[in-house]
């Protein structure tokens, strides 16, 4: 961590004359709680990169206040910050009336739909039409062959449609089409779960 926040820091200097920045304000999981121990690792490990003035900031709030700067407002009223992560889902509800005290009225976390779902998704797909083929992934080759899977899905952020080279000699071409057909259980459980979030906290999509 020490490591990744000394290049960051590296990058930001030389993005600003290079003057030498001190302060930094990392972001947290909502669900970190003020004496968990994980805060202070990251304490350290920012005093390590060379920075003397560190604050927190939950992940949730920073995106909150980071959309707030984009619409050009102080206060954005309730939102509801959709985390989707590379293994888990955290949606967090969070009031921002008061944008120095923000309230958070509901929030789910730990919900097992994220990233590598949605390269196993592509990964079983590409085996099933390769075996089909009688020219199934090679076993040994499996990790190589999910960083492939990974990498066809982050290029269908952008593109319609993509490319790559897998373990059994192939290269195999996969559409957003059926990227969405195969991941549209695992996306409809995260709007279940923000459902649930909503009407536990007693607020409604209106």
């Amino acid at each position: 961590v020490a490591e990744i926040l000394r290049y960051v820091k590296g990058c930001a200097q030389i993005e600003n004359n290079n003057t030498s920045i001190e302060s930094v304000v990392l972001t947290i999981p909502a669900l970190y709680t003020e004496n968990d121990k994980r805060i202070d690792i990251m304490y350290q490990a920012a005093i390590a990169a060379g920075f003397i003035n560190i604050e927190f900031l939950s992940e949730p709030q920073a995106a909150a206040l980071h959309y707030s700067s984009i619409i050009g407002k102080k206060n954005t009223g309730l939102s509801l910050i959709y985390d989707l992560g590379g293994g888990t889902f955290d949606p967090v509800l969070l009031d921002m009336s008061n944008a120095s005290q923000p309230k958070m009225p509901g929030n789910e976390f730990g919900i097992k739909c994220g990233g590598q779902f949605f390269d196993k998704a592509i990964y079983n797909h590409i085996n099933k039409l390769s075996s089909e083929q009688n020219n199934a992934l090679l076993k040994e080759k499996k990790m190589e062959d999910y960083a492939a899977c990974k990498r066809l899905k982050e290029a269908l952020s952008i593109k319609e449609k993509s490319t790559q080279f897998f373990s059994n000699g192939q290269w195999i071409s996969l559409d957003r089409t059926t990227l969405n057909e195969l991941i549209k259980d695992k996306i409809s459980f995260t709007l279940e779960a923000c459902d649930t979030m909503l009407h536990v906290a007693n607020k409604n999509w209106s």
